[in-house]
């Protein structure tokens, strides 16, 4: 039986400091059958030269930059692997992460794999406050959940993300207006139309940083109101069948334009445009949603939909 191609893609911008350890941490995966595609997203840094050091032995891609999705979608369409792994560019990936993985794709070949994230800082020490994933090793059929609105199942950051090429033929390309956490467009929308396997191991580092695009910033309203309604138009756009799920993360941004009390043009216009195609019962369910996010009890969660775990179908 031939074992199955993986292909790494690793999306950099601006990352001169980080992006070669992020290559050799690919290049270093005890699983041999691999190729390793490094996209470029148009930096002004070093970064070239760096990536351009590594020979033949990566793959590159240099393109202005147009953000995260659209190096996920470049990525894509240059890789030939059965298995897709996404890797930040300031992130790692420990040795045995792609041999784990080909493991749980072994009986379902058209499965999402997710796992375990260990957070670090920017000399790769963990650290605190990493998100305690309490989702136990195993299988995940999520569909009926997922097309039902109840995305309840915390997933990790992109480089915890890996697919099936005949799933991401299926959710890729995506809407290039999303310029960053590209990775939660394909967390809301995988589950809902594939079953999965979860890992409860950590198999790689995320990096905890103050130039993160958005981790290090999440907490900035008006940034998290722009970035959910960028989700949430991608989602409702592009697969109305997840039209309840996106109506859930547009709550999301309405709630955190409330609390940022912004006069931001440019948000409120894509507000109003994405209301402008919801019924009147979506009306009030989103602003209800919106108003329980800001005067109802603080719930943290990864996704920031739910914060209930779920149990495997079938734990191995």
């Amino acid at each position: 039986m031939v074992k199955p191609f993986v292909s790494i893609v690793i999306s950099n911008y601006n990352y001169e400091r980080f992006v070669g350890e992020a290559i050799a941490s690919a290049l270093s995966q005890t699983y041999d059958r691999i190729e390793v595609i490094v996209v470029d997203d148009g930096s002004r840094d070093n970064s070239k030269s760096i990536i351009e050091s590594y020979g033949k032995d990566v793959v590159t891609v240099f393109k202005p930059n147009e953000g995260q999705s659209s190096a996920f979608n470049t990525g894509f369409a240059k890789s030939s692997g059965d298995i897709i792994c996404f890797l930040d560019a300031d992130d790692l990936f420990l040795p045995n992460k792609v041999a784990k993985v080909v493991d749980a794709y072994a009986n379902e070949p058209r499965w999402w794999c997710f796992h375990r994230l260990q957070w670090v800082d920017a000399i790769a020490r963990p650290i605190s406050g990493c998100p305690d994933i309490p989702h136990a090793t195993g299988r995940y059929d999520l569909r009926s959940r997922y097309l039902g609105g109840r995305c309840d199942f915390w997933a990790p950051a992109t480089s915890g993300l890996t697919f099936s090429r005949p799933l991401l033929e299926k959710l890729l390309p995506m809407p290039q207006h999303i310029r960053i956490t590209s990775d939660n467009y394909l967390k809301f929308s995988a589950p809902a139309f594939a079953a999965g396997f979860y890992i409860s191991e950590c198999l790689g580092l995320q990096r905890i940083h103050s130039a993160n695009a958005y981790t290090s910033k999440k907490e900035d309203p008006l940034l998290r109101a722009t970035v959910n309604v960028s989700i949430a138009r991608g989602l409702r756009d592009t697969f109305p069948e997840l039209t309840r799920i996106a109506n859930r993360v547009f709550a999301n941004a309405i709630a955190a334009e409330w609390k940022a009390g912004a006069d931001c043009q440019e948000l409120s216009a894509q507000l109003r445009q994405y209301l402008e195609n919801c019924t009147v019962s979506e009306k009030i369910e989103v602003f209800v949603r919106a108003a329980y996010r800001i005067l109802g009890p603080r719930q943290p969660s990864v996704s920031g939909l739910s914060n209930r775990p779920i149990q495997p179908t079938t734990i191995l």
